[in-house]
């Protein structure tokens, strides 16, 4: 199979769901994100930075990827750069 394209940048918040870890770290809907573990989201940083946000291992050849760690975000909210934390860890996929 071929690799899905990577996804345009700037990449927004377009939902939070209540009670989950985007919830818990104060992102909302709207939010833009900069950077993500200390680093701007490029198209050179944005495939570690998917795999740490969606696959939720805070690096690619982490042995215990279940393992939950805090990653830091930097999100553009009403034009001024504000820092949060999520923590991320592995969650079962319950569909809407």
């Amino acid at each position: 199979p071929r690799p899905a394209p990577p996804l345009p940048l700037p990449w927004r918040v377009g939902r939070v769901l209540p009670g989950g870890p985007a919830a818990a770290a104060g992102l909302r809907p709207g939010d833009t994100l900069l950077a993500v573990d200390g680093h701007a989201l490029t198209p050179a940083t944005a495939d570690l930075a998917m795999v740490k946000l969606l696959a939720g291992r805070a690096k690619l050849d982490d042995p215990d990827p279940a393992r939950p760690f805090t990653l830091p975000l930097t999100v553009s909210r009403a034009g001024s750069a504000t820092p949060v934390t999520v923590k991320v860890e592995a969650r079962a996929y319950t569909p809407d």
